[in-house]
């Protein structure tokens, strides 16, 4: 009886405690010959999550390098993000899906779009 007990406790617990949620981390250079398969888009010239119901991506920048990305989200039909182009040392930016109109089951991305290699964190969270 006290291992059925436990055993219920144990199961309402976990129920109760929800899903976790989910951190992705890329760090290095994104440029071109960055060919990352999670890609849907400018494969050969992107970083990208795997698929999830994202809800912001987050790029720091930390070179001194000219190159500019977008970064944002990507679907089986359309890519789409803001530039983040760097100017100085030590930069971040985050977007979010509706602010580029767009939702549901997506891929983040930082994709490399001109200009010298970007060394950069990309951090996507559901």
């Amino acid at each position: 009886m006290r291992k059925i007990v436990l055993l219920a406790a144990v199961t309402a617990a976990l129920q109760l405690a929800g899903p976790a949620s989910a951190t992705v981390y890329w760090s290095g250079w994104i440029t071109r010959g960055t060919d990352d398969p999670n890609c849907v888009w400018y494969r050969g010239q992107a970083a990208c999550t795997g698929w999830g119901y994202w809800a912001w991506n987050h790029i720091d920048r930390w070179d001194y390098y000219n190159g500019t990305l977008i970064l944002g989200f990507e679907n089986g039909d359309r890519i789409r993000g803001f530039e983040n182009t760097m100017y100085w040392y030590d930069m971040s930016e985050t977007i979010i899906p509706h602010w580029v109109n767009m939702g549901g089951y997506l891929i983040a991305h930082g994709t490399w779009w001109n200009g010298s290699g970007v060394q950069a964190t990309l951090d996507a969270r559901d």
